[in-house]
C-alpha cells in the first residue's frame, strides 16, 4: 500500500543526473541559435529569402487552381463500380422491398365509379305537384335586331337632353 521511501542518496545522484542533461540541452540550444545566427539566410528581411531592401514575396507557395482542384477531388471520389454498397443479410436477397400497394389503373378506377353511380332506371325522380313528366320548352319572344335598336337608343340622351346652362360657353368678342 504505501511505497517505501528510496535511499537519499539515490535521489541525489537521480538528481545530479537530471541537472546534467539540462545543462548539455541548455548548451545544444545556445550553439544551434549562434549557428544559425551566422548563416546569411537570417541576416536581412522578414522571410529570409532576399537580402537587397525593397519590395518582396510573403509567400512562395504555389496555390492549386480550380481545375487542380477538380481532378484532385474527382482522384478521391470512388467511381459507381469501385465499391460494394451494405447489404444486409435479412434473406431477402439483396433487395429492398418498397410497398405491398396494388395501385388501381384508370380502368379499375372507371369500373370502380361506374358501379357507384346508380344506372338511368334505377331510380324515380320526387314528383312536385301539379307538374307534368313531359318536359316544357320555353315559351319566350326574343327581341329581334330592330328592337334591340329601338331599345338601345330609349336608352341614349340626344342633344336637347343636356342642360347647357351649366358649362359656360367661350366668350368671343365682336368688333
Amino acid at each position: 500500500m504505501f511505497e517505501e521511501a528510496e535511499d537519499p542518496e539515490i535521489v541525489r545522484a537521480k538528481v545530479a543526473r537530471a541537472k546534467k542533461a539540462r545543462e548539455k540541452a541548455r548548451e545544444r540550444v545556445k550553439r544551434r541559435i549562434m549557428k544559425d545566427r551566422n548563416k546569411p539566410q537570417y541576416k536581412s528581411g522578414a522571410t529570409g529569402k532576399y537580402l537587397k531592401p525593397g519590395g518582396g514575396k510573403i509567400s512562395a507557395a504555389n496555390p492549386k487552381s480550380y481545375i487542380e482542384w477538380v481532378i484532385y477531388r474527382a482522384k478521391q471520389t470512388p467511381g459507381p463500380n469501385q465499391y460494394m454498397p451494405k447489404i444486409q443479410s435479412t434473406g431477402g436477397g439483396g433487395t429492398t422491398k418498397i410497398s405491398d400497394a396494388d395501385p388501381k389503373s384508370e380502368i379499375d378506377w372507371i369500373i370502380y365509379r361506374a358501379k357507384q353511380t346508380p344506372g338511368p332506371n334505377a331510380y324515380l325522380p320526387k314528383m312536385i305537384p301539379g307538374a307534368s313528366f313531359t318536359p316544357k320548352m320555353a315559351e319566350g319572344n326574343p327581341k329581334s335586331e330592330l328592337d334591340w335598336i329601338i331599345y338601345r337608343s330609349k336608352q341614349t340622351p340626344g342633344p336637347s337632353d343636356y342642360d347647357v346652362s351649366l358649362s359656360p360657353y367661350p366668350k368671343i368678342n365682336k368688333k
